[in-house]
């Protein structure tokens, strides 16, 4: 999923072990934060801080597998 001028978008949640995990929807960026707050600066940063970019989620995020399955 990427917003109508191209940009990802990034989700922010945590894993099973209940890390903060950030992943790009194209699965090409993202990673393990120690806090929320770490999460959503780095999603913030790669998305040029455009504030529609960053979603947060309930759901269970794995960062090593894609969003859609």
């Amino acid at each position: 999923m990427t917003m109508p001028d191209g940009d990802r978008i990034f989700v922010v949640g945590r894993d099973r072990r209940g890390r903060w995990v950030v992943r790009d929807t194209a699965g090409l960026y993202g990673g393990c934060f120690a806090s929320r707050r770490a999460a959503l600066s780095y999603a913030r940063f790669e998305s040029c801080g455009k504030r529609d970019a960053v979603r947060e989620t309930n759901a269970t995020l794995d960062v090593f597998r894609s969003l859609g399955g």
